[in-house]
């Protein structure tokens, strides 16, 4: 049982030590877990002793670590496809063990490689973004359901009638003061208002959802420290509803009272362009 409990800690450790890269990105989390569970399945089976003492530790072991991982980490529909990721490096890795062909081996590990490479370069894009924003690939057209006028959306008067007309595109980038994400995609934003500020057929707004532990004047003055010059509108409670936001930060495209980008600044140049050659 030493050597099943040498196994244990050193996944354990590992799954610590790769704990910063894999919070940083839930993308990288998949690609690690899958690694660090593959190598521990592969200890187990191939150097375990016994069919049924191999299996009770195994079984045993992913328990804990579940339980563990849920109470540090909680659990999400986030996080889906790393349970999923983590169920098929185990099985995988046992095929792997039980394979007696080189070339067997060879095809299972190109299996396990091509699934962490697809997700996380290509498929964990899309799913980011689905539980982010309600869509795969961003573009969306969907059609505002109000009466009530733009600037009865906001509660300061920086916008205006001609800023919110049906023929213009408008540019809304939803934060909350606490996102630190959000602050650090302002330059962008920033990057983005200095190209088109002087386009009257483009309107730029920066889009503040207000909180409860804000103070009079937080969620500008934030902003204007920092030295940017893009104007801020403070939402009412009507509008995160309304638009249906859920996380932040996202970005908007609207047209003719339709949104037709949903999503992550970095984005959405690619679509004004587009929406500008129409």
């Amino acid at each position: 049982m030493k050597k099943y409990f040498l196994y244990f800690v050193v996944t354990f450790i590992l799954l610590v030590a790769t704990a910063p890269i894999r919070y940083w990105s839930l993308i990288n989390d998949f690609g690690l877990s899958h690694l660090v569970f593959f190598i521990f399945t592969y200890f187990v089976f191939r150097r375990g002793n016994g069919k049924w003492e191999k299996l009770l530790t195994f079984l045993t072991s992913i328990i804990i670590f579940f339980v563990i991982i849920t109470l540090i980490e909680g659990f999400s529909i986030i996080a889906i496809p790393n349970i999923i990721s983590i169920a098929l490096a185990c099985i995988l890795s046992f095929l792997f063990v039980r394979a007696n062909k080189i070339s067997s081996k060879v095809a299972i590990v190109t299996i396990s490689l091509t699934l962490c490479s697809s997700y996380v370069f290509w498929a964990g894009d899309f799913w980011i973004n689905y539980i982010n924003y309600g869509t795969f690939r961003n573009e969306v057209q969907k059609k505002i359901e109000s009466d009530i006028g733009w600037t009865h959306m906001f509660a300061n008067m920086d916008a205006s009638d001609s800023a919110f007309s049906k023929d213009k595109i408008i540019i809304l980038d939803f934060y909350i003061t606490s996102c630190g994400v959000c602050f650090r995609k302002f330059p962008e934003l920033q990057n983005l208002y200095d190209k088109y500020k002087a386009d009257n057929r483009v309107s730029i707004f920066c889009v503040n959802i207000p909180m409860k532990t804000d103070g009079d004047g937080l969620a500008t003055k934030l902003i204007r420290d920092r030295y940017y010059t893009f104007p801020i509108l403070l939402a009412n409670e009507k509008l995160e509803s309304l638009m249906k936001i859920t996380s932040y930060p996202t970005v908007l495209l609207i047209q003719h009272d339709s949104i037709f980008y949903k999503g992550d600044i970095s984005k959405i140049g690619d679509q004004l362009k587009q929406k500008l050659r129409m």
